[in-house]
């Protein structure tokens, strides 16, 4: 039986969306990704053309491509939430995970060699329902995540792979960012350091914090348009918290 519904064209983007638009450009291929509501559309700005990838029942909240552009990841929130991974060149599903969080995915993110997901959950702390991060080896056949763990009170909005190490995960929230570890195959964060005292004065919520590749530094930007600089420092270790790992801690060094 065919749909009722079958979408043939986009008109418009989830432009509230972090990360809602992303390149699948190669030597080969000219094309955009994103989100549109329900929907995830490949957009060919060569031919003109759309491709819809459809399977949500809820409105997509995240969605990433891998490094070789060969794999799109999406996410939703609401009532029986999915994540599916698609293969970006025949545009079918390969993968689905069914109710992955209870009330879905937050922000998601890919690490460069293609074999792991992070997820970051939606949360309601009204109904008692705390945020969690996982860590999913989507390749195998597995239904559940490879780990996951509780956060604290802080909702994180995003979640990043060091895309020179997959067991190092950054997550940001509107005050802090969280690093986080899983070489011995248990999740361990600490917060990073940020004094406005020794760093200098900024201003606005923290919006995104990545890895610099090939480095052991960190940015993060702030909705009022500033930019930290995350450095190493191994001499503050004896600071550490119960939660965290015992290696040195991220310290915010600079501002512009």
């Amino acid at each position: 039986m065919s749909s009722s519904l079958n979408l043939h064209w986009a008109f418009g983007f989830s432009k509230d969306k972090l990360g809602g638009v992303q390149s699948l450009c190669q030597r080969d291929r000219n094309a955009l990704f994103f989100i549109s509501s329900h929907s995830g559309v490949i957009y060919d700005f060569e031919q003109r053309s759309q491709t819809v990838l459809q399977g949500h029942c809820n409105i997509i909240t995240c969605c990433v491509v891998d490094k070789s552009k060969r794999f799109i990841v999406t996410a939703d929130a609401g009532l029986d939430p999915i994540i599916i991974v698609w293969d970006a060149i025949s545009c079918v599903p390969i993968k689905t995970f069914y109710n992955p969080h209870r009330m879905g995915i937050e922000a998601i993110d890919i690490s460069d060699d293609s074999l792991f997901i992070a997820t970051l959950s939606s949360c309601d702390h009204d109904q008692d329902i705390q945020q969690e991060l996982a860590i999913w080896a989507w390749t195998g056949d597995e239904s559940e995540p490879l780990l996951h763990q509780q956060l604290n009170s802080e909702i994180y909005h995003t979640v990043k792979f060091n895309p020179s190490n997959a067991h190092e995960i950054v997550t940001t929230g509107s005050k802090n960012v969280a690093y986080w570890n899983w070489d011995d195959f248990h999740l361990e964060y600490y917060i990073g350091v940020a004094s406005k005292v020794d760093l200098g004065n900024f201003t606005g919520r923290f919006t995104t914090t990545i890895f610099l590749p090939s480095t052991e530094n960190c940015i993060s930007s702030t909705s009022d348009g500033y930019v930290i600089v995350w450095e190493t420092r191994s001499e503050i270790v004896s600071k550490k918290t119960s939660d965290m790992p015992a290696t040195a801690m991220k310290v915010a060094t600079k501002v512009r």
